[in-house]
């Protein structure tokens, strides 16, 4: 039997800050709320803040925020099933392959597999569809100016508008 879970756990990660909450997500998901075309911003609710290069420092407390899905650059999911139903996180019920790929932004480096239909094509997983998050799975995140910090998740959803690159990694490499 399956349940949706209604809430999630979430961090939200900008270019310069690290926002730890949890969001209502109801049946769609995660996924189905950052993609929401109708809405621009994201409530997040038990909100704590704090700085990139302090992550464990934290500078506030919030009962609410919003936030603009704009600037979110990654968002990190400890459980997979956070997502939502596999049949909007992956685009149906069929057959995918997991490739280990390299994404880079401005600020972070993500690492971790992305799944694909048939083959490894950056066009359709950077501008192919209206998703604004390209979910990257068994991930890792870190930021190029505090690389001590690392954000690890089940899933890891990057901002494809600030994907600078996306590259596969070879076979057999880490």
């Amino acid at each position: 039997m399956l349940t949706s879970r209604l809430s999630a756990n979430v961090d939200f990660i900008t270019d310069t800050h690290r926002l730890s909450g949890r969001v209502q997500v109801g049946s769609p998901g995660l996924i189905g709320v950052l993609n929401d075309p109708l809405h621009s911003l994201i409530e997040a609710e038990d909100v704590y803040l704090s700085r990139l290069q302090q992550a464990a420092k934290i500078l506030a407390h919030f009962e609410t925020a919003s936030l603009n899905k704009a600037s979110i650059a990654l968002v990190v999911l400890v459980r997979r099933e956070d997502l939502g139903p596999q049949g909007i996180a992956r685009g149906g019920y069929t057959r995918v392959e997991a490739v280990a790929v390299t994404v880079t932004t401005a600020q972070f480096e993500i690492t971790g597999l992305v799944e694909v239909l048939t083959k490894f094509e950056a066009a359709d997983l950077l501008v192919g569809g209206s998703a604004r998050f390209l979910p990257v799975y068994a991930a890792s995140a870190v930021p190029t100016q505090f690389p001590e910090t690392s954000y690890t998740g089940g899933v890891i959803l990057i901002n494809r508008q600030m994907v600078t690159l996306i590259a596969r990694q070879p076979r057999g490499k880490p």
